[in-house]
């Protein structure tokens, strides 16, 4: 059903159950259940990590992302510049997971 296709985030993740491994970024974006930007993509505009092709071309960072790790919220890069910003990790799971851990549905 509807619920079979969409998509959750799930942050601090702890995948102890199929459903709720996290979900490769390339496959979740490329078969329209995801749409880039409903996450947590553009937590920090400042890392220039995009969904869309970059500006002076490339590719996007998410589409490309072939594999199933969880993503830092703020980039280290960022970390260490600001102190403090630390947000966690994050990434996509299947609709069936209910164990979300402070994420939400998207």
């Amino acid at each position: 059903g509807a619920e079979d296709e969409a998509a959750l985030l799930q942050t601090m993740v702890r995948a102890d159950a199929d459903s709720c491994a996290c979900l490769n970024w390339t496959q979740a974006y490329s078969s329209g259940n995801v749409t880039c930007g409903a996450g947590l993509e553009h937590e920090d505009e400042s890392a220039n990590i995009y969904c869309n092709t970059p500006p002076g071309g490339g590719n996007p960072f998410y589409a490309i992302a072939s594999h199933t790790y969880c993503m830092k919220a703020t980039p280290a890069t960022v970390e260490s510049a600001k102190k403090h910003t630390k947000k966690g990790s994050w990434c996509y799971v299947s609709a069936a997971c209910r164990q979300l851990n402070r994420g939400k549905k998207v």
